[in-house]
């Protein structure tokens, strides 16, 4: 689509913008201004606040972060806060932009004629979907090299001029070592699906990004405090 084109029935929300594709973010295309309001209204519901950074608006969106993408982005936007439906303020020393109840309004007006109001895969969901294709893709090598860690560990049994610091290094990788299957195990297994409707209070956010990084190495203390927030989210869902 070339951009002035359909500019003009981007803005009226007639044309249905081409949604990056799962797991992906693309460079900026034209989208409507009832787009990039559900766009702002995600982010502000998945973050739990009122105003969110300028990236999050972005990511939302699916666009990747570029000066080329703001600089295209951000006169709609400004039109949209001379319209009074987003607002921009000041939280922390940083700018956030946030849905003033005008732009809600709209927003729920154009849900009820109808509209087609498609944004691309969450944030959320996209570090949910990564990190159990990764969970699933790792079990079977975290539960061997749990395993290989309690044979060094039982072996270590029958030299009874066994080192007390080599217990204790024994201690750390089986800690560390059951922590990672624990954590791929939520993964597959307790970390339900989120929704866009709603915030993901379960995801475990630094370990699943590290799991899917392939940097899931947990040091001293980590596996407590990975078993103290799986214990509190499991607590969270009732279990």
């Amino acid at each position: 689509m070339v951009e002035g084109d359909g500019a003009p029935l981007m803005a009226e929300g007639r044309v249905r913008p081409h949604p990056a594709r799962a797991g992906s973010a693309v460079r900026f295309v034209a989208v409507s201004d009832l787009l990039v309001l559900a766009a702002i209204e995600r982010a502000e519901c998945h973050g739990q606040l009122e105003g969110v950074l300028w990236d999050r608006v972005l990511e939302h969106l699916g666009f990747l972060r570029a000066a080329a993408t703001t600089r295209k982005l951000r006169p709609q936007v400004d039109a949209l806060i001379a319209a009074g439906d987003v607002r921009q303020f000041r939280r922390g020393g940083s700018k956030v932009w946030g849905l003033t109840d005008a732009g809600r309004a709209r927003l729920a007006r154009a849900r009820e004629d109808g509209e087609a109001l498609e944004l691309p895969e969450a944030p959320q969901h996209r570090q949910w979907r990564r990190a159990r294709a990764k969970a699933v893709e790792e079990i079977e090598w975290l539960r061997d090299q749990l395993r290989s860690t309690f044979e060094q560990a039982q072996r270590s049994l029958s030299d009874d001029q066994a080192d007390p610091a080599a217990w204790l290094a024994h201690g750390e990788r089986v800690q560390s070592r059951c922590g990672q299957p624990a954590f791929a195990y939520y993964c597959l297994h307790k970390w339900p699906e989120p929704v866009d409707t709603q915030p993901d209070t379960k995801a475990l956010r630094g370990w699943s990004q590290s799991l899917v990084r392939g940097t899931l190495e947990l040091g001293q203390g980590d596996p407590v405090m990975m078993a103290s927030k799986l214990r509190r989210v499991r607590g969270a869902n009732g279990e």
